[in-house]
């Protein structure tokens, strides 16, 4: 039970903040900037997150679940990247609506690449002042 509530609880907050992400004035464009960058930074900080977790696994599986499922699970979303994508192709924007497809999955890959070498910079350092 207490990982249901977890995820509820991470999946609200990770919703909330997408909203009030997507809904700062960035750039007047319809192009979706604000959903590219909340992906973005959700995906380096999950891959993070889960590589710092992964190695040290001193977190509880539970709230671990309730913040990867949960919150990023509700921050970063596939189905918010299509929607726009799609609403671009209707609106005749063929070329933003394929930019945002290819610079959304490209850049997701290498944000959580990020994420990850960073993280494993910071354990590397870590496990060096220990030695």
């Amino acid at each position: 039970m207490q990982k249901f509530i977890l995820i509820g609880i991470g999946g609200f907050l990770g919703a909330m903040l997408r909203f009030i992400i997507k809904e700062a004035p960035l750039v007047i464009t319809s192009f979706p900037l604000n959903i590219l960058i909340i992906n973005f930074v959700g995906t380096l900080l999950l891959a993070f997150f889960l590589t710092v977790t992964f190695e040290y696994r001193g977190i509880n599986p539970n709230l671990r679940m309730g913040i990867v499922t949960g919150f990023f699970g509700a921050l970063t979303t596939f189905s918010t990247l299509c929607k726009d994508s799609i609403l671009l192709l209707i609106n005749g924007e063929y070329l933003a609506s394929f930019l945002n497809v290819i610079i959304s999955i490209i850049g997701g890959l290498l944000f959580a690449y990020i994420g990850f070498v960073l993280a494993r910079e910071i354990i590397n350092r870590k496990g060096k002042q220990y030695n």
